[in-house]
């Protein structure tokens, strides 16, 4: 009775690991990004935008059939925002981790969305805060291991809430 019961688990677990498989990335994104910073930060209210960079390395990628699940690191570099009267957001720098899961619908198109955690610093003041938000990517592949990727986020810290659109190159490496 045994016997049958874990030639059956034995099979199933083979053909669940088949299915299984890793794929490492690489992006580079470049952003628009918009905050509203609280009163207390920025006494006029408005949206502060700016232009970004990011790069975002996924070597804990792993797919079974459509569906991937990753925790991609991302660094990001944000210029000063533009001047309106006398506020000016400073330059800004962004490292973080996201938990992604993604559907790939067809061969050329697939859907992710992300919980993203990051410390964002100011190198003049030599301080910074921490974010919490999401990502919704789509990304559209030309060959087998290269897609144009577009991103749109939303991210909250004390005292501020934003978002960003973005537009960029992604390298699979398997």
């Amino acid at each position: 009775m045994k016997k049958p019961i874990l030639l059956l688990i034995s099979i199933a677990l083979s053909s669940s690991l088949y299915a299984l498989s890793w794929n490492p990335s690489t992006s580079a994104v470049i952003a628009y990004d918009g905050t509203k910073y609280s009163k207390s930060i920025d006494s006029s209210g408005t949206l502060r935008s700016s232009i970004g960079g990011m790069l975002t390395l996924d070597v804990a990628a792993i797919s079974i059939d459509r569906h991937s699940v990753s925790l991609p690191m991302s660094l990001a570099l944000c210029s000063e925002s533009n001047t309106e009267g006398r506020t000016r957001v400073q330059q800004r720098m962004t490292t973080g981790i996201s938990l992604e899961y993604g559907y790939a619908f067809s061969d050329i198109f697939t859907l992710s969305a992300s919980i993203d955690a990051a410390y964002e610093y100011f190198p003049k003041a030599e301080g910074g805060r921490w974010l919490i938000g999401g990502t919704i990517t789509p990304e559209f592949f030309i060959g087998r291991l290269f897609s144009m990727i577009t991103e749109l986020s939303a991210k909250f810290g004390k005292g501020s809430a934003g978002f960003s659109l973005g537009v960029g190159a992604k390298v699979h490496f398997l």
